[in-house]
């Protein structure tokens, strides 16, 4: 099992760390433990796709805090996610990104 800690703003430089770590472990169980304000809608879009292309070997946990479009990666990840054991506050505004803001809500409550 291979761990990733992505705790930053989204951004083009956590893409590029990304896509470099899944593809050094392409075939082994990944778990990526997300902790974001959110960040680059357009970043934060690229990251779903890219998790997505690797579900069935990826984890995604949410941390302390998901905000703005981290929320939406976390939603629309169609993996196996699960959050902390602490809990996590989550911080949802509407976005290029987001659709609906309650339909998202009720969603990630029900996950």
């Amino acid at each position: 099992m291979k761990f990733y800690f992505l705790d930053e703003k989204i951004n083009s430089a956590q893409v590029a760390e990304l896509i470099e770590f899944i593809h050094k472990y392409p075939e082994e169980p990944k778990t990526i433990y997300m902790r974001s304000e959110g960040g680059e809608v357009d970043c934060a879009i690229l990251i779903t796709k890219i998790l997505n292309q690797y579900k069935d070997s990826i984890t995604l946990i949410a941390g302390e805090w998901l905000e703005s479009c981290a929320v939406d990666v976390f939603h629309d990840f169609q993996g196996a996610k699960e959050f902390n054991e602490l809990g996590t506050l989550i911080m949802i505004h509407r976005t290029a990104y987001t659709n609906s803001s309650l339909s998202k809500t009720r969603s990630i409550m029900d996950t």
